[in-house]
């Protein structure tokens, strides 16, 4: 019986005891730093559904002419005026931009679901615009209005416009169909 007591004393001293302390790490070097070259800026989107908003505002008006809705940063020219020409029932879209004198050039303007080119001319020598006028019939127009939060508009020599399809636009048609 003594035997088993020694025995019972020594195992539950045995779970007491700590396992030995784990071996010092060997010291570390320091990384020698390493100059990276920086990669060149990724290319624009393949597909211009994927590609930023162009930065800027709507900005909604009414004067003689009828209303309009001028796309743009804050204190700059507008990048792009959807105006109604309320006389004729046609819709102006005006580009900034210019196409060589007494010429036009096709200005295309996608929604998600459908694209369209427009030959557009320079607006007058007074202002760096390009425009052409259209029926406010036109199924681009309700395209545009029902895109998928965004439009395009690309007119050769200039930046493409990538344009948040907010209200401004759709309400401007809306006044020059009458509605």
């Amino acid at each position: 019986m003594r035997f088993k007591i020694i025995c019972f004393g020594l195992f539950s001293l045995s779970g007491c005891a700590s396992p030995p302390p784990p071996a010092p790490l060997p010291p570390m070097s320091r990384p020698v730093p390493v100059s990276v070259p920086r990669a060149p800026p990724a290319p624009p989107a393949e597909n211009w559904l994927d590609r930023p908003i162009t930065q800027g505002n709507w900005q909604l008006g009414r004067d003689a002419l009828g209303s309009f809705a001028a796309f743009g940063k804050p204190g700059a020219s507008a990048d792009f005026i959807v105006r109604c020409m309320l006389v004729t029932k046609g819709i102006k879209l005006s580009r900034a931009g210019s196409v060589p004198e007494s010429g036009s050039r096709p200005m295309t303007v996608r929604a998600a679901d459908a694209s369209k080119a427009y030959n557009v001319t320079n607006d007058n020598p007074a202002t760096a615009y390009v425009s052409v006028v259209i029926p406010a019939t036109d199924p681009q127009l309700d395209a545009i209005a029902f895109s998928r939060g965004r439009f395009l508009v690309s007119l050769d020599g200039t930046s493409d416009l990538v344009i948040p399809d907010w209200p401004e636009f759709a309400r401007v048609i809306e006044d020059c169909r009458g509605r």
